[in-house]
């Protein structure tokens, strides 16, 4: 009796372990700051996989499920901030009716591991984070 007494005491002490401290912020410096290949999902458990090369040309390839797969492509644009971006889409096989309005992209956080964006434009804002594709080699 006294042992289980005992373990249940020093199991009430025991202190759970602290918290991951939370990636620290990178510089972004520009597009090959962040290039490599990213994955997310929403809601409607659709995927997307985000490619994004040194010099800013980018790939989305967005798995619709049932309804398959559509792609965007563009290139980055800065003005100078390494942070702030515009896109107009040169492939969109996901809303072909899209009208071509560029879409302003801002990277909200930036780890090596996670990409935050905030993503404007289109009479909408979208906040989506990427994590690296595990099945990339970067």
């Amino acid at each position: 009796m006294r042992w289980v007494l005992a373990c249940l005491v020093i199991a009430s002490c025991a202190k759970p372990p602290p918290p991951k401290p939370a990636a620290a912020e990178l510089e972004v410096t520009g597009p090959a700051s962040f290039a490599g290949s990213w994955v997310t999902d929403d809601e409607l458990d659709r995927g997307y996989t985000l490619v994004i090369d040194p010099a800013g040309a980018l790939l989305l390839t967005i798995d619709r499920g049932k309804m398959g797969k559509c792609e965007q492509k563009g290139t980055l644009v800065t003005d100078g901030n390494p942070r702030w971006y515009r896109i107009v889409y040169t492939k969109n096989t996901c809303n072909p009716d899209y009208g071509g309005t560029p879409l302003e992209i801002k990277i909200a956080s930036f780890t090596g591991t996670e990409l935050a964006l905030v993503i404007t434009g289109d009479g909408a804002e979208r906040r989506p984070v990427y994590t690296r594709d595990p099945k990339s080699a970067e």
